[in-house]
């Protein structure tokens, strides 16, 4: 079976797809090194879906850090505020900033997430 990741042009392919090349150019580039049609459509797929996976991870850190920091400022005006009264008011705008800041990293995370395999333009790996 064929494995298109220990392909040798599947580094320099993987790299056009995170830099979104378009198509017909990374086709070409197939179609001159004489890959076979059905094996230059094995890596594509596997380059996209790499692609793919690797903008998801990137979302999936943006929600753990999110709903870390909403814990932290939930966690803060819940647990001290409203149990005992006994909070500073710049500790509770500072914990509120907290709450707010990963609201909206969960919703930037969720959204990216979602909106992975259509996202366009190149992405950055390191």
């Amino acid at each position: 079976m064929f494995d298109p990741t220990e392909h040798r042009l599947y580094p320099v392919i993987l790299k056009l797809v995170l830099w979104d090349e378009e198509e017909a150019k990374i086709r070409k580039r197939l179609s001159v090194n004489e890959v076979p049609e059905d094996q230059a459509e094995s890596i594509l797929a596997t380059a996209r879906k790499e692609r793919i996976s690797f903008l998801r991870a990137k979302s999936r850190e943006n929600l753990l850090h999110g709903t870390v920091a909403a814990i932290i400022g939930a966690s803060i005006i819940g647990g001290f505020y409203l149990k005992i009264k006994a909070l500073h008011p710049g500790a509770i705008a500072g914990s509120c900033v907290f709450l707010i800041a990963g609201l909206v990293l969960i919703i930037h995370g969720s959204l990216t997430y979602l909106q992975a395999p259509g996202k366009k333009g190149p992405i950055e790996t390191e």
